[in-house]
């Protein structure tokens, strides 16, 4: 067992995980990772070494499905943790629209992706289908469908047969969302009430700012659908999950008076805390439904005027558009915290962010994706997401007590630093390889995530453009630390990814 492990849940990990078979070790891995990455460069050798460096004993860490796929030649695999997808085309709500929308599901688990989308462009249940003359069993109950093809897709034989075949498959991880106007809203709140009921799904509410102030108005609030009936040829061409638009675009036909309201209400509470208490009540008992505020993540989207969101990837971090995909980094910070002075070693820091962002951006150009809405989207936005990981840890180091004045202080500077030196290395990286392709200069630079940065940021973004149309993200990342015997620090090493 390499030194770079002191326990054997941690080389486990790795050779379940992320070994592949001319892979020796650990630092075979990284090797293999730097070697790829860096091949994109003009000073290839250079930068395969500088990337080895910051993924040396961890201290960078890279998106799980880049350590495992990265430099393996596997044609079919990615780099990209998770992607966004759902409906597209006309017609969504119906039998074509809804398998069309299941194959993509299918080619994206199949690739190792994990994948999100949002249920509200079906008609929830008992709502009438003219074609057959019956009603809908509801958009809940098709996602059963969703449910057992993750199940399948990434099953595997449970045997290992042949040298040239990893030792892990990654399972589906999936999220679907859906909004506290759908009249299927309380059945998708309580579905995890029967027991193995889509258990392939992480599963959460859009919540509305115009719900959350019914709530604390404690005021009516009423579960609607677009009215179909009224409108057949209006839903099928363009009805997209997008309530206020679909209700914009029926008022400006002018039609209501002779064709009935743009929605049709399907229940009434006299109160939005009665749904709010049903969604909290689930979540304290079950963990699930978790909650989106949907508006916020559009409203501090840097490409608002692009895109809209209504979903994330499986754990939530990554708020995402239809074709997105969830570009994943972490930095370590138990490597970079000064444990007597309990600050942060600032110059190492920068030196690894700046690092980070290039290995990141490069994936973008290396990977594999299935689907050509994800080909588009890594090439015109160049989304990445960078984050951090060992906080926990890093404070343990500095005997800092977690949630306290001085850890949120420490904090506070720490992500202050760490946002916007992350920018910086965006910014730079695109004055010498250029900004990604949709990049508006007035229209990013507005953005109200933007304004929040630095003077300094903005104007590196204003003089240069940026290579990346989003940054940032933190994961939910877990570590496994044990007393290292080599340096009396924590050895690192993710559980998953």
């Amino acid at each position: 067992m390499t030194d770079k492990f002191t326990n054997s849940f941690s080389y486990e990990t790795w050779y379940q995980k992320y070994k592949f078979e001319t892979d020796s070790c650990v630092e075979d891995t990284w090797r293999r990772v730097a070697k790829d990455l860096a091949s994109l460069e003009e000073n290839k050798e250079e930068w395969e070494e500088k990337f080895y460096d910051a993924l040396d004993d961890f201290k960078f860490v890279p998106g799980g499905r880049i350590t495992s796929n990265a430099g393996t030649g596997l044609k079919g695999t990615t780099y990209i943790n998770c992607f966004v997808d759902g409906f597209e085309g006309k017609d969504l709500d119906s039998i074509e629209g809804i398998y069309t929308s299941l194959k993509r599901q299918a080619q994206i688990l199949k690739s190792e992706g994990g994948y999100g989308f949002c249920a509200d462009i079906m008609r929830p249940c008992g709502a009438h289908i003219s074609g057959i003359a019956n009603q809908s069993p509801g958009a809940v109950r098709f996602l059963e469908l969703w449910d057992k093809s993750s199940e399948i897709i990434t099953a595997g034989s449970g045997q290992n047969a042949r040298k040239d075949e990893k030792n892990f498959i990654r399972k589906g991880a999936q999220m679907v969302t859906m909004s506290c106007w759908h009249p299927d809203i309380v059945e998708f709140i309580e579905a995890k009430k029967t027991p193995g009921r889509l258990s392939k799904f992480n599963m959460s509410v859009l919540c509305t700012d115009d719900f959350m102030a019914a709530v604390m108005m404690d005021m009516p609030w009423n579960l609607v659908f677009p009215n179909h009936e009224a409108y057949p040829v209006e839903y099928k061409e363009y009805w997209d999950g997008d309530l206020q638009s679909w209700m914009s675009r029926i008022i400006e036909l002018g039609e209501e008076e002779s064709r009935g309201p743009a929605v049709r209400c399907y229940r009434e509470f006299e109160s939005a805390r009665e749904l709010w208490d049903m969604i909290m009540k689930n979540t304290y008992n079950r963990n699930e439904p978790g909650v989106l505020f949907v508006d916020t993540m559009n409203r501090m989207n840097n490409l608002k005027d692009f895109e809209l969101i209504n979903a994330t990837n499986p754990c939530g971090e990554q708020v995402l558009p239809i074709g997105g995909v969830c570009l994943l980094g972490s930095i370590n910070l138990a490597h970079f915290i000064n444990p007597e002075e309990k600050t942060w070693k600032y110059n190492e820091l920068k030196k690894t962010i700046h690092t980070a962002i290039r290995f990141m951006d490069n994936v973008n150009d290396k990977t594999y994706v299935p689907l050509k809405s994800q080909r588009d989207g890594l090439k015109s936005k160049r989304r990445i997401g960078l984050g951090v990981l060992g906080y926990g840890s890093a404070l343990l180091m500095a005997h800092v007590k977690y949630g306290s004045k001085k850890a949120l202080e420490m904090t506070e500077e720490l992500m202050k630093f760490f946002t916007n030196e992350a920018y910086k290395a965006s910014a730079l990286l695109a004055g010498e390889k250029g900004s990604f392709p949709i990049y508006d200069p007035e229209k990013y630079v507005a953005g109200q995530f933007i304004k929040q940065l630095d003077r300094g940021t903005v104007k590196l973004i204003k003089e240069h453009g940026i290579r990346n149309s989003h940054v940032t993200s933190i994961q939910p990342c877990l570590l496994y630390t044990s007393p290292s015997p080599r340096d009396g620090h924590l050895c690192r090493m993710p559980s998953s990814a």
